[in-house]
């Protein structure tokens, strides 16, 4: 694949990790979505991309309520 910006084949693809979090005080208990793409730099002008995995794609197009995340016994606890 080639740099988008500057059209060079000079690049290198690096493991990463990486949390998308969400904005707003709504989703401030939302731990985000973690994430381990391959990030492929240019190694001439330093752009760099990388393709979002599917299971986290859909993770991040639907994200979970902080209570989605416990226990389902600690739900329980929160309606008594």
């Amino acid at each position: 694949m080639i740099c988008a910006l500057c059209q060079s084949s000079n690049r290198a693809e690096f493991p990463a990790e990486m949390v998308l979090h969400f904005s707003g005080l709504v989703n401030i208990d939302n731990p985000g979505v973690l994430m381990f793409p391959l990030v492929s730099v240019c190694l001439d002008r330093g752009f760099s991309w990388f393709v979002t995995p599917e299971a986290q794609l859909v993770r991040a197009a639907f994200p979970r309520s902080s209570d989605d995340l416990k226990p389902q016994s600690e739900q329980l606890d929160n309606w008594r």
